[in-house]
């Protein structure tokens, strides 16, 4: 993985001691996002039926942070009710984005849905919906600070969550 987040240009913050301590791992999360200031955190989209995705979702929507907008991103384990609500072109990125896979594969992670073909397909598939040729959908979870209207499902503390390594600075 941090060969695949130095291709990113990525700072990845992993504390294996918080492993299976949510309270630690929350902990990182809420001062990783009071140290990055973030304009933006993506977060697996709120239908994910991977356990440690739903988790890291909630423990991340649990901070007490003011980040602007929280996408909610597609992965091989997000339920058929993934109903995106912006699409960003990434066609620029994608070089990077194969190459981190392709980095990330080549240590034996086996899983189909990270081959770099399969983030192709993805892109491609979501671009149908635009003139892009390449996107990445997502749901936005909130939006500046009108967070019950964004989620109605939210409680009023709206909770955050970070998909490793892609928060953006302001």
């Amino acid at each position: 993985m941090q060969i695949a987040s130095t291709i990113l240009g990525i700072d990845l913050r992993l504390d294996a001691e918080r492993f299976g301590d949510r309270l630690a791992q929350r902990s990182l999360i809420q001062q990783t996002l009071d140290e990055l200031r973030a304009s933006t955190v993506y977060l697996p989209a709120a239908g994910d039926r991977d356990a440690s995705r739903r988790e890291a979702r909630l423990m991340t929507l649990e901070t007490e942070n003011e980040v602007p907008l929280l996408n909610g991103y597609e992965t091989a384990t997000t339920d058929k009710n993934f109903l995106p609500t912006r699409l960003v072109d990434v066609h620029a990125q994608m070089v990077r984005k194969i190459d981190a896979l392709a980095s990330y594969q080549a240590f034996g992670a086996a899983r189909v849905d990270l081959l770099p073909r399969m983030a192709r397909a993805y892109a491609r598939y979501w671009g149908r919906w635009t003139d892009f040729t390449e996107v990445e959908a997502f749901e936005e979870v909130k939006w500046g600070s009108d967070r019950r209207r964004a989620n109605p499902r939210c409680p009023i503390r709206l909770r955050k969550t970070l998909r490793f390594g892609e928060l953006t600075a302001p």
